[in-house]
Parts: C-alpha cells; structure tokens; sequence
C-alpha cells in the first residue's frame, strides 16, 4: 500500500541534486577549493590523506563500484517479489550481490562523518571557527543517519531507510551552511554602529 513515506525518496533526490548543484556553482564562483568536488561525491575526508594514499584508496573504491555495479545489473530478478511501491532488495536472486554494500557504504561513511569529526574537533578549540564546528558536527550526524536506515533494511524495514536519507541529507546541507557562514567580527561590528 502506498503511503506518503514511499514518496521521501523522491523529496530526498531533488534535494540532493539541488545541494550538489550548490556545491558546483560554489567550487565554480570560487575557482578554488577541490574539497568542495569531494564533499559533493560524498568524500570530504580526502583532503586530510596523503595524496598517494588517497589515490590508492580512490582506486579500490572505484573498482570495488564497479565490480559491484556490474553484478547488481546482472543478477536475475525474481519478479514475483517486486512491489511496485517499495524497494527492496529481496527482488535480488543472487542474494551474495549485497555483501558488496558494506565495504562500500563503510569506506564512504568512514570519510564523511570521519573528516566531519576530525574538522570538528579542529575547528572546536577556537572561538572565532565555532559556526564551523557546529556545522561539522551537523555533517557527521547528518551522514550517520543513513547507515542507520540501511542497518533497518537488512530487517525488512525500508521505509526507515528513506526518511533518515532526507533528514541526513537536510542535516548535511544546515552543516554546509553553517561551514560558509561568515560571523561578524568585532571590529566590523563597531564599524557599523559608527556609520
């Protein structure tokens, strides 16, 4: 039966396409700022790596997508499984396929909410980059959630799954705005009450 939940995905979908959107015309008025492609592909912890360990690790994970990519579009599906207003992944005959997501949502999920914390922990210590620790913090919270909903799936509840990614996704964007935000210092702030 169909309920309003079965309709997050899509919300969830055009949100992120309008946030990386953000992030693109960002890095492209900055001209600058490499990490801001990363963090839109879902990699912010990559700045914080050697660059050679961060080529070798970008490797395995393009290959292990890959390899994982073309056996999911080669598994058999069994149709008499499929509800037409619920994904799932019981649908799958070669059940092996899904071994595959772990390593795969762990790396991206270990430099998501691993470079979010990392960048909070950094930016706590001073007060003048709080906005920004409070922004990484809503990040790594943000990116948690739906590794929360896909560990509900495994259970057969889906729907779970759906609304942590929105509200995940939501959570990562109020950090990004946070992160951009600019405070005004003292100084401007005296220089506006003496105009």
């Amino acid at each position: 039966m169909r309920s309003f939940v079965h309709f997050i995905p899509l919300a969830t979908s055009v949100f992120a396409a309008w946030f990386g959107y953000t992030l693109l015309r960002r890095w492209a008025e900055r001209k600058s700022g490499p990490h801001l492609l990363w963090w839109g592909m879902g990699a912010l912890f990559y700045a914080v790596l050697r660059r050679r360990t961060a080529n070798r690790l970008t490797v395995a994970l393009l290959s292990a997508v890959a390899v994982a990519a073309t056996f999911v579009l080669l598994t058999p599906v069994d149709l008499s499984l499929v509800e037409p207003y619920r994904l799932s992944g019981r649908v799958m005959e070669w059940t092996w396929v899904r071994a595959f997501s772990p390593f795969i949502n762990l790396y991206a999920a270990a430099f998501l909410i691993g470079g979010a914390i990392l960048s909070a922990v950094r930016y706590r210590r001073r007060s003048e980059t709080r906005h920004r620790y409070i922004g990484n913090v809503f990040i790594a919270v943000g990116a948690l959630l739906p590794g929360i909903g896909g560990s509900f799936t495994r259970f057969g509840f889906v729907e779970v799954l759906y609304v942590t990614e929105f509200v995940g996704i939501i959570l990562i964007y109020v950090g990004y705005r946070f992160n951009i935000w600019k405070p005004v210092r003292p100084a401007a702030q005296e220089r506006e009450r003496a105009a």
